[in-house]
């Protein structure tokens, strides 16, 4: 089965608040969009349009006129009122009817294999809120009457938009393969974005998923909110194993480049989980520095988190914060330093390779595990807080010492 879409297909919100849905499934087979599909939810609301039904030699259309085979329909005169039924009277200020919500519609494109092609545009944006675009899958496979892909592609220039264009939240937008088959791939190289209205409004959720994922230089997800009264929304990573590295990263290997992070870092929170399924063991590894200034960037590893060596420093700024979470091993730094504008917290045992420091410009920092060397007497953990707290919820240096702990 090969569906190839390079048209428009259109099923926007109407006036009453009733939402297009539009499913493009190729069970088994392939599945290739190049044109636009429109569910989303104008200003106005979308006119209710006129109904065409074809029944093989029968042609009947809903409008004014009824109408089969070209030939009018015969139609009768509208009865007339008993004598006995009074009349009705329209008040002078009748009750407004409650207007209703335009937000934005459902879009669901699956099979096999799932390719947007640099010139798809799949809007599910709404008035009032965004709507849901489903490529490949569900939001962590929540929903199972979805199909889930295998291998899903998004070029470079392919759009996805889930965004609240006036008042509201953001919608959700996936792009997913099966993460519990080890064979799946996920490249995604477009543009997702799922912002929360200008009047009012959160961030949407973004999720792209794949026992492979691999995240091209161009990649591009947005989750702010356009106002200042809403707050940001996420991008979830979750592949198995997963890399961060140097520039744009090499695209062959689950991974994204550090370039790539920093930029999608300006624009919503990052969440990076790899996950306990497909041929992966689940572990997490940074090779290569990271700046950026406003979002926080969560990294959870079903396995364990290596910063690589002591050239790999976190330097954020502004109200960056960070969470770093290990479920299966230690959290190793190898050195380096590691700074955030906003608070800093780990999850899971921290061992330090070399000497580290970690800085706050003012804000918490929390250690809710083991803090150890690697030889004993030998590491020094050095730690600037400036007039907030900083929380060790396990021993320090209880399994392996440390040379020194200094807390400004």
């Amino acid at each position: 089965t090969v569906i190839n879409h390079t048209g428009l297909i259109e099923a926007q919100t109407l006036k009453t608040g009733e939402r297009g849905e539009v499913v493009l499934l190729a069970d088994g087979g392939e599945l290739k969009i190049s044109g636009n599909i429109d569910v989303s939810a104008p200003v106005a609301g979308a006119v209710i349009p006129v109904a065409t039904i074809d029944t093989q030699s029968a042609d009947l259309q809903l409008a004014s006129t009824l109408t089969l085979n070209g030939e009018p329909l015969p139609q009768q005169p509208a009865p007339a009122a008993p004598s006995d039924v009074l009349p009705v009277t329209r008040p002078e200020n009748p009750t407004p009817a409650p207007t209703a919500l335009l937000l934005g519609g459902k879009i669901v494109a699956t099979g096999k294999t799932v390719t947007l092609e640099d010139s798809a545009y799949l809007n599910a944006s709404g008035k009032d809120g965004g709507g849901k675009v489903l490529v490949g899958g569900s939001y962590q496979n929540s929903d199972p009457s979805v199909y889930q892909a295998t291998t899903v592609n998004v070029a470079k220039g392919a759009r996805i938009d889930v965004s609240a264009t006036e008042v509201g939240a953001g919608g959700t937008a996936v792009v997913w393969s099966d993460i519990t088959n080890a064979e799946s791939v996920t490249r995604f190289d477009g543009t997702i974005t799922a912002q929360g209205g200008k009047a009012g409004g959160d961030g949407g959720q973004v999720e792209t998923s794949g026992a492979t994922l691999i995240v091209g230089d161009n990649a591009s997800v947005n989750t702010v909110a356009q106002s200042s009264s809403g707050n940001a929304g996420t991008w979830l990573l979750d592949p198995t194993d997963f890399s961060i590295n140097a520039g744009t990263g090499a695209q062959t290997v689950s991974n994204i480049g550090t370039t790539t992070l920093q930029t999608n870092l300006a624009s919503g929170n990052v969440s990076i989980a790899t996950a306990d399924s497909g041929a992966g063991t689940g572990n997490m590894v940074i090779n290569a520095p990271l700046t950026w200034g406003v979002y926080k960037l969560s990294l959870t590893a079903h396995g364990s988190i290596k910063f690589w060596d002591s050239g790999v420093n976190i330097n954020g700024t502004g109200t960056s914060s960070l969470e770093l979470t290990a479920k299966g091993g230690p959290i190793t730094f190898n050195g380096g330093t590691i700074t955030t504008g906003g608070t800093q917290i780990y999850n899971g045992n921290v061992v330090l390779g070399t000497n580290v420091t970690f800085t706050t410009t003012n804000s918490d920092i929390t250690f809710n595990g083991k803090v150890d060397g690697t030889t004993a007497g030998t590491q020094a953990l050095t730690i600037n807080q400036g007039t907030k707290d900083v929380w060790f919820k396990g021993a320090v240096g209880g399994t392996t010492s440390l040379a020194s702990l200094s807390v400004n």
